[in-house]
This record gives C-alpha cells, structure tokens and sequence, in this order.
C-alpha cells in the first residue's frame, strides 16, 4: 500500500465524520477484517467501502473516483519504474518485472482515457456522445470475442 493510499484513506475517514458503532456476528467480523487486510484498508475502510459500493453511481462520484484512482496509479506506476530502473542496473532485472511495468502503465492509460471521457460528457453533443458510445460497444464486443478465441484455444 503505498503512502498517497494510506494518506488518502485517513483524509476520508476523519475524525469529524459521524461515528457509528454497529452489532455484528464475530464470524462477520472476522472474514471483514481478512478483506481489509487482503485490500490494504482499515476495518472502517473496508466496511465503508462495501457499503458505498451497494449505493447508485452518481456521474460526480464516478469522475471523483476516477480521478482518485488514476492519481494511486499513476504513483504505482513510478514506483514500478524505480523497481525496474533498480533492478536492470544490479542485472537482477527480469522479464515479470518489465511485464508488470506494461500492465500498470496500460491500466493507467485505460483509467486517464475513462477519466477524460467523464469529464467530457458534460460537454459533447448528445449526437456525439451516441457516436462515441457505439464506437466504444464495438471495441468491447471486439475485444470480449478476442479474449473469448484466446480461452476457447487454452
């Protein structure tokens, strides 16, 4: 997890919002608390987050949280690129590494890519934006029958 996260998560949860305390099986507790462990979150976090994600996306909350999530990323990314820089001048450098070096970097691209069209939806023509959306259907239904003949070939 890195420190923008950790930063992030107690800006979120701070001490002025509502406390609340809640009953819950120990059982439920238990499995709540390996989640937050296995995703980097506080047991709050962890709570907090499952609960808003039952909740409607409003298009606010969706630029917001992109937002956020290409800013982590984008950290991740430059540590990954320190990882790599490190690691090719001690020759330890190996092909995984340099694999997850392009995954983030294509994620990253992905999720600057999404951002930017939820900050742009305000502003394009209805007309434009049906345009775009039947462009972005067709690469999906295109990508989806790539990744169906690759599992269908495994």
């Amino acid at each position: 997890m890195t420190a923008s996260t950790v930063l992030h998560q107690y800006s979120r949860m701070a001490r002025i919002d509502p406390q609340v305390n809640v009953r819950m099986p120990a059982d439920l507790k238990g499995r709540l608390e390996d989640a937050a462990e296995a995703s980097g979150r506080s047991l709050t976090g962890e709570i907090v987050h499952r609960l808003e994600s039952t909740f409607p996306k409003t298009l606010d909350w969706l630029r917001q949280n992109r937002a956020e999530e290409v800013q982590t990323l984008r950290v991740s990314v430059e540590q990954q690129v320190q990882r790599v820089t490190t690691l090719k001048a001690s020759g330890q450098l190996q092909q995984h590494d340099l694999l997850e070096l392009g995954r983030r970097r294509l994620l990253l691209q992905t999720l600057e890519s999404d951002a930017y069209m939820l900050e742009l939806m305000d502003e394009v023509q209805p007309e434009e934006l049906m345009q775009v959306a039947e462009s972005v259907g067709a690469t999906t239904i295109s990508l989806e029958a790539h990744r169906n003949a690759r599992m269908s070939g495994k």
